[in-house]
């Protein structure tokens, strides 16, 4: 059956397209790092381990404010909290870029997750205040979409200028600055282009006493708890992934080389992420408690394998250029589903007026755990396989790359590159097949959450609620009773 939007969903296509493009710089800025870890590495005499430190304060900033994110989101314009949490994480990219010592960079990249951690969940949910249930999975599935898309053209970008120079700027840092003001730019658009949902919100005041009501509602949800522990272990993989274009340049592959390689693999999971949404549309269509849980199941299950191979089985086989390509293009159209997944499921078991709160939580419980593997993958790195800073940062590092380097290091790899991998397949791995089995319990809690949210939503005594089919462009409607 096809579905089309309805014209209050229609009328709101501008204010989707920048909270799209909102998530567009976001990954943009959160591929940067990843990008230029080399780099960094050189000039800095950062390791693995303190560049992994680096990343997980970013995260668990991120995380901790998360948690105002639903009270501000429920009770103030959401747009404005966007729009100026866009403008705030910009600042701080620039000050990252600025940075002249690893001290410097940690803070930087902290007060960027300031930003981040406020606008995530409550464009999220002014995404979920848009559309109705039938169209929530292709809905998140175009916003990760951009999500993906902009992470993708980030990493390209900072990998093809990281080495080089751009006037008196370093390259690495240039990318940084270009990123901040991109981020600026897209925040003024918020504010000037954004209009809020017209949905049913609380007029509860911001008092302690009122957070902790709506927090504990969320946390009693069973489907979201199970959300959250898949999700703390499930992302842990995606940050540990950071480390992937060290690896490939460890490997051999030339700066150009390598972007092509992490271009790959974005690009799957640019389409991964709509393929997902709409795979989960179809099946919640077939199957309303159990399709989209069996979708999320496939594509972190698939994961394992394919990474095992990406890891160990190309380099030992001496795999081509063009076999790398293929196989980071499939893994990431694969292992990319589950974003939109979990996004319109914690949709489904709540209202409006708890959607920020909700993916506020989910940002600040996964936010605590995911950054672990960021700072796991360099600490095993270094600590449990044997990975040397000084030979993979040296300054005779450059002249070992490309594919003399390739050859010589043998089938068997690196010696850093191998360490490097056995981290990144432990990070991978285990995590992952964590997720699979906690997915697996959805399917006994998710439905009875589903239609307890289901049977909340419908009109009593004859008084009709605001849903998403009914948005529109003007001011919020604040319902004066709403308990």
């Amino acid at each position: 059956m096809r579905v089309t939007a309805s014209p209050a969903v229609t009328a709101h296509w501008p204010t989707f397209i920048v909270v799209c493009l909102c998530f567009s710089v976001d990954k943009a800025d959160q591929a940067l790092l990843p990008a230029v870890y080399f780099e960094l590495c050189r000039e800095l005499g950062a390791g693995p381990a303190v560049l992994s430190l680096v990343t997980m304060a970013r995260g668990l900033v991120q995380a901790a404010v998360a948690i105002f994110a639903g009270p501000l989101g429920n009770r103030f314009s959401r747009i404005k909290v966007v729009g100026i949490g866009c403008i705030a994480w910009g600042l701080a990219t620039a000050g990252v870029g600025a940075a002249r010592s690893v001290p410097a960079l940690m803070l930087g990249r902290a007060v960027n997750g300031l930003g981040l951690g406020l606008v995530v969940p409550v464009a999220q949910a002014l995404v979920s205040d848009m559309f109705p249930d039938a169209q929530r999975g292709r809905a998140f599935g175009v916003l990760n979409l951009f999500g993906n898309l902009g992470g993708m053209l980030g990493g390209l970008f900072a990998t093809s200028v990281a080495a080089g120079s751009v006037g008196l700027l370093a390259g690495w840092r240039f990318a940084f600055h270009a990123v901040a003001a991109l981020s600026c730019i897209v925040g003024l658009l918020v504010l000037g282009v954004g209009r809020e949902a017209r949905v049913r919100r609380r007029s509860a005041p911001l008092v302690l006493r009122n957070v902790v009501r709506d927090l504990g509602a969320v946390a009693r949800l069973r489907t979201f708890c199970i959300i959250i522990l898949q999700g703390a272990f499930g992302s842990m993989p995606w940050f540990a992934l950071g480390f992937m274009t060290l690896l490939f340049e460890l490997l051999g592959f030339t700066h150009a080389e390598t972007a092509l390689l992490t271009t790959a693999f974005y690009v799957g999971a640019t389409g991964g992420v709509l393929l997902g949404g709409v795979l989960a549309d179809v099946a919640a269509r077939r199957s309303p408690s159990h399709g989209r849980v069996v979708v999320a199941q496939v594509s972190s299950g698939a994961g394992i394998p394919l990474f095992l191979l990406i890891l160990f089985g190309l380099p030992a086989a001496n795999a081509s250029f063009a076999v790398y390509i293929v196989v980071l293009f499939t893994t990431g159209a694969t292992i990319s589903w589950c974003a939109p997944l979990n996004q319109a499921i914690m949709a489904e078991i709540t209202n409006e007026t708890l959607r920020s709160t909700i993916y506020g939580l989910d940002r600040v419980l996964e936010g605590l755990f995911a950054p672990a593997g960021t700072a796991l993958a360099g600490f095993l790195a270094e600590v449990a396989f044997g990975f040397r800073q000084s030979a993979a940062c040296g300054d005779d590092a450059e002249a070992a790359s490309g594919e003399a380097a390739r050859e010589a290091a043998g089938e068997s790899g690196d010696a850093n590159a191998h360490a490097l991998a056995t981290s990144l397949a432990v990070l991978t791995a285990v995590p992952w097949s964590i997720c699979f089995l906690s997915y697996s319990l959805l399917h006994l809690v998710y439905p009875a959450d589903r239609k307890r949210a289901l049977a909340a939503a419908e009109p009593q005594d004859g008084q009709a609620l605001a849903g998403p089919t009914e948005v529109g462009m003007g001011a919020i409607v604040v319902s004066e009773g709403a308990k």
